[in-house]
């Protein structure tokens, strides 16, 4: 799209008017905020509610529609454990905050308000991805001198850490919580062996059948696979695991390009039949035909080890060479998805 456009960001304009409308909604809702029987529960549905400023997803979203949009997504009912939120944020030494949309970012400042701001740290896109927040977003969202921000060097929608700078997956695996925002993070990391919030609105079949909620809802879900639940006690254990996976992924790195929600990398459901599946956390980028299984419908190529949403079932490409394998069939691509 950026070479049939002639433009690096098709969607700055875009951005640029979504921040300027939040800016000028955030004081009316601040005090609606502060005002209502659980400011803390309010100000985190607030967030989670805001993820409707998402061009990808409502592709005719016009920043004049955004008061009324968030007005309905914020009437949606809130699900998951808001206390045990808090809490989890508390006793951690370092999170991430995968922000997600621009616009939406803006209406995060309120709950970053609420959390101990110096142990946090903001990510936000490395390079264009639908209207994903930029360093110029964070900016613009008043975030200066507020938390510290970083970008993850990666023009991706969701977060695939195969396509993230070295520096920002090393931050990654290093981080005892996780905040995530957005659907796309959610297909992206879901699985992973990080302690994570998942802050969501559903926006589409696949994923309510899998987390368990209607579309619509504003989703507060917790990932916390096993060895992330001993990580408090073990400091030192942790960076031994942030050089160990940064020493796989940059050994087993493609020089690759990802292409956001149109190859199979966006959200469930975006991409052709033979979408690229991605495992969570990048795990094995090798080249080599064999059985591997997506979650999605369709056909597919499987890249990466982990059990994460893949845009297909069908041959996938595991670590490792099989010389024996057999190469997909180029019939197959033109069957229909499932």
């Amino acid at each position: 799209m950026r070479q049939l456009v002639g433009q690096a960001d098709p969607y700055a304009t875009a951005k640029e008017a979504s921040n300027r409308l939040a800016l000028a909604l955030l004081p009316a809702w601040r005090k609606r905020i502060l005002a209502s029987e659980n400011p803390r529960s309010a100000t985190l549905k607030l967030a989670i509610a805001a993820n409707i400023i998402d061009f990808g997803i409502k592709g005719d979203l016009k920043a004049e529609d955004i008061p009324a949009a968030l007005e309905g997504s914020f009437a949606s009912p809130l699900e998951g454990d808001v206390e045990a939120f808090f809490e989890a944020v508390d006793r951690a030494h370092d999170v991430l905050f995968l922000a997600d949309n621009a616009g939406e970012l803006v209406f995060d400042r309120l709950l970053l308000e609420l959390l101990p701001r110096e142990k946090i740290t903001v990510v936000v896109k490395g390079q264009p991805a639908i209207n994903d927040a930029l360093l110029a977003d964070a900016e613009a969202a008043g975030l200066r001198g507020r938390v510290t921000v970083m970008d993850n060097g990666s023009g991706a929608a969701g977060t695939l850490l195969e396509s993230c700078s070295l520096e920002f997956q090393r931050r990654f695996a290093s981080a005892d919580l996780i905040i995530a925002k957005g659907q796309a993070n959610f297909e992206a990391l879901e699985g992973c062996d990080n302690d994570i919030f998942f802050l969501l609105k559903i926006k589409c079949p696949i994923v309510a059948r899998h987390i368990g909620h209607a579309v619509g809802s504003l989703v507060l879900h917790r990932n916390v696979p096993a060895a992330a639940a001993n990580r408090g006690a073990a400091r030192p254990r942790i960076e031994a695991r942030a050089r160990n996976q940064t020493t796989k992924i940059n050994t087993q790195r493609k020089d690759t390009v990802m292409t956001p929600m149109g190859d199979g990398t966006g959200p469930l459901g975006q991409g052709p039949g033979k979408g690229k599946g991605l495992g969570p956390c990048g795990g094995g980028q090798r080249r080599g035909w064999g059985g591997g299984r997506g979650q999605g419908g369709g056909r597919g190529r499987r890249r990466g080890q982990g059990r994460g949403f893949g845009q297909g079932r069908g041959p996938g490409q595991n670590p490792g060479s099989d010389p024996n394998a057999n190469p997909p069939n180029p019939a197959d691509e033109n069957k229909p998805n499932s």
